[in-house]
């Protein structure tokens, strides 16, 4: 059968893969999976055999990258994507070279076309003044009809693109299928230590390391994750006074966030109705069963968050660009803006929790589809082998 050979370096890219290998070895595909930073530990927890790209190519570049890739000899190339790192572009025009068909998995809304340009997201301004691309696959595969536009009009041609839906996806809607409200109340229990109070999970994201922050606190956006955290802990202080209800703030950073900040922060804070803990080995998806609400700025975990049939707030205190996050921006949900309206709409859903749940329709198939668009690149004889 074809060798394929697997890449990402992002969280995102990695699960994406990682919804795929089963059907992929399913179907006898011989898969040579490799990674870089966070995407290694993914799949390797997941029980695959990877090779740290750092290893055998510690010298990242377009040059170091078509060596490697003409050594490995691959009938296709499997990829996420990075809007930070260049690494899966190098291994696009690799590909380009060698005629080996490619194909890139898309995991989240934003940044489309940056993610195939010589920039990366810091030089997100640049990128907009000047959409020029440096790599792309044969075949991007997208969450849904909304993003394949988003595409369209950073410049990237139609014929490079197919809306398939996002393998990951699938995951979630099987794990809600599966969950019983039982193993919820015992999921609070373990990870808030209680299940009175309400549980808010602030999920973290990488805006400092990703987007560069500045020594004055600049970011693109207008905020960071460490100041909307801090937003959220004073209004939730707030609410806490106001209903009398004990509230304990989970926060769970995002794999590439550095964790001295949030462990100062819980050391330095003391309140009689809020509490506030750290959540580092925890799963994701176990924590967000575990809570009552999730807090963050424009992540997946939110996304993940709506598939579960968890209620959520995004908050954006400070937003200078327009909205990111994919629900708002279709009309699903309304972000917030200002410290007072976070106030308001955190003791709302406090109360009545329904206020913040989001019923968002997605695309179903998504492995499947990718699969026959990679088997429709894969030439007859390479699918003989």
């Amino acid at each position: 059968m074809p060798k394929l050979f697997l890449f990402a370096r992002d969280p995102g890219g990695a699960n994406a893969l990682l919804a795929m290998i089963p059907i992929l070895l399913e179907r006898g595909y011989e898969l040579s999976i490799a990674g870089k930073d966070v995407a290694v530990k993914l799949f390797e927890n997941a029980g695959f055999a990877t090779l740290p790209i750092t290893q055998v190519v510690p010298d990242i570049s377009a040059e170091t990258i078509l060596a490697f890739l003409q050594t490995e000899k691959p009938d296709f190339l499997l990829t996420g994507t990075s809007s930070d790192d260049f690494t899966e572009r190098y291994f696009w025009q690799a590909a380009e070279t060698l005629q080996i068909p490619s194909l890139a998995i898309f995991d989240f809304w934003g940044n489309y076309g940056l993610r195939f340009s010589p920039y990366l997201a810091w030089d997100l301004d640049l990128y907009n003044l000047n959409k020029t691309h440096l790599a792309l696959p044969t075949k991007i595969c997208m969450m849904d009809e909304f993003a394949r536009r988003g595409m369209i009009e950073d410049g990237i041609p139609d014929d490079h693109i197919a809306v398939t839906g996002q393998p990951y996806f699938k995951k979630l809607l099987d794990r809600k299928k599966a969950i019983l409200s039982s193993k919820q109340h015992h999921l609070k229990q373990q990870i808030f230590g209680e299940t009175h109070a309400f549980a808010v999970t602030f999920g973290s994201q990488s805006l400092t390391e990703t987007y560069q922050v500045s020594e004055r606190g600049d970011c693109h956006w207008g905020y960071t994750e460490q100041s909307i955290l801090q937003e959220s802990v004073e209004a939730l202080k707030e609410v806490a006074e106001r209903t009398n209800q004990k509230i304990i703030l989970l926060i769970k950073p995002h794999p590439k966030n550095e964790l001295p900040y949030f462990q100062t922060l819980i050391q330095n804070f003391s309140h009689p109705l809020l509490e506030i803990r750290l959540s580092t080995e925890d799963s994701v998806w176990d924590v967000i069963e575990a809570s009552d609400l999730i807090i963050s700025m424009f992540s997946m975990m939110l996304i993940e968050a709506v598939i579960l049939g968890k209620p959520i707030l995004s908050v954006q205190i400070g937003l200078r660009q327009d909205d990111p996050f994919i629900l708002t921006q279709r009309g699903l949900t309304q972000s917030v803006l200002s410290p007072t309206e976070l106030v308001v709409r955190l003791q709302e859903i406090l109360l009545e929790p329904k206020n913040a749940l989001v019923d968002f329709e997605l695309v179903d198939g998504a492995v499947e589809s990718i699969v026959g668009i990679m088997e429709h690149c894969l030439c007859p004889s390479v699918l003989l082998k």
